[in-house]
């Protein structure tokens, strides 16, 4: 049972203490996380804006590459360009030259009739500047999504992302409509790989990636991404075309039947029937694991410094109460003194402080010498009375 004063003060403020303490490192603990996913968030809206005016950039100049071939071809007389034997004389040439100077992976015109006049690299192979490509390879190029897709919007079409037969990294097709006095010449097609715009991906320090129509991933800095369908993305675009551009997304990350929360930025962009989204992704326990190793580390100092104050508190408390512990003892002899249990009187208490204590014991000190001196002259009266008494 706690019968100290010091030790019940001591502890009362140790109390106290460590409540402030935990109180105090509650509020910095919130203050910090959420400062940090605000930090967070704004960052990864600066990083999406990057990625995104990284790929508009890519896109915007081959797009303009694309309709500048176009209006080149175009700038010859109908009679060149009204047939397949035409287009083969005086657009094939230039294919090859235009795809090479272009860093386009191939190059060519579909017809009405269903034949694609194509520079690529298995004409490269066959050390030819083009070839025609059609009905004998049972291939038709009016199938094709390009094709229609272009007729269908009489402008530049971009196709989703696609993979390389030959290198398997993503690729694009940028479709052209050709119309010459009004006649339908063709479509012309340019494959683009992405590699380029890989290699502007790969030096982002952070998770970001870019998703087609089909949210398929088509540039990202994790290459692992690349190409692969992901249930994830899905449910990410979706929620981020409720929310809007640039907003904050936090939502559960399902892989290899584990889940965890991640947080995620993303923005959509339509350019030429293609629309393409730039997200960013990060872990969330990633994120909060700094600010719960401080809440530990916090807590353990809280801890180690309440000990410590309550053990410095005992102690000067028990150095400016200890004058209690002398005043206790003169009082319990002087009231031992008072009911005759001794007849020593209590000696002086010599207590020089200026405070309260000392107060006290000087007050103690003068009632004890009045009474002492009280009951002197009582004695000495009795005597007198004893002596009278005695002579009569």
């Amino acid at each position: 049972m706690i019968t100290s004063i010091k030790t019940k003060i001591a502890c009362l403020v140790g109390t106290l203490m460590i409540i402030s303490l935990l109180i105090i490192g509650l509020i910095t603990f919130i203050v910090t996380r959420r400062n940090t996913l605000e930090l967070t968030a704004h960052t990864q809206i600066n990083n999406v804006k990057i990625a995104d005016t990284i790929i508009a950039n890519f896109m915007i100049t081959h797009l303009k590459a694309a309709q500048e071939f176009g209006n080149i071809i175009l700038e010859m007389p109908y009679e060149k360009l009204a047939t397949q034997e035409a287009i083969m004389e005086n657009v094939g040439p230039l294919l090859r030259s235009f795809r090479i100077g272009g860093n386009f992976t191939s190059a060519g015109v579909g017809r009405e009739n269903g034949e694609l006049v194509a520079s690529d690299t298995e004409s490269d192979q066959e050390k030819i500047d083009y070839y025609s490509y059609g009905k004998a390879y049972n291939y038709d190029v009016r199938t094709r999504d390009w094709y229609i897709k272009a007729k269908q919007q009489n402008g530049v079409y971009i196709s989703p992302a696609y993979e390389d037969a030959l290198t398997h990294l993503p690729c694009f097709t940028f479709a052209y409509p050709l119309y010459k006095d009004g006649k339908f010449i063709g479509v012309l097609s340019l494959d683009l790989m992405l590699d380029q715009l890989q290699e502007s991906f790969d030096v982002l320090p952070v998770n970001v990636f870019a998703l087609d129509t089909a949210q398929i991933p088509f540039a990202a800095t994790d290459k692992e991404l690349l190409l692969k369908e992901n249930a994830n993305f899905k449910v990410l675009y979706a929620e981020s075309l409720k929310q809007g551009n640039y907003k904050n997304i936090v939502f559960d990350y399902v892989s290899n039947n584990t889940t965890k929360r991640k947080m995620a930025t993303c923005s959509h962009t339509n350019m030429h029937g293609q629309t393409y989204s730039v997200c960013t992704l990060e872990d969330l326990s990633a994120l909060q694991k700094p600010i719960w190793d401080m809440a530990t580390l916090q807590s353990i100092l809280v801890a180690l410094m309440s000990i410590i104050s309550v053990i410095i508190l005992f102690v000067v408390l028990y150095f400016y109460l200890k004058p209690i512990e002398t005043i206790k003892k003169s009082l319990l002899t002087f009231f031992a003194f008072l009911n005759h249990e001794t007849k020593m009187a209590p000696k002086p208490l010599y207590i020089t402080t200026r405070d309260e204590l000392g107060e006290m014991a000087r007050a103690i000190n003068d009632n004890i010498e009045k009474t002492k001196l009280g009951l002197e002259s009582d004695k000495a009266l009795v005597a007198e009375s004893l002596q009278v008494i005695d002579r009569a």
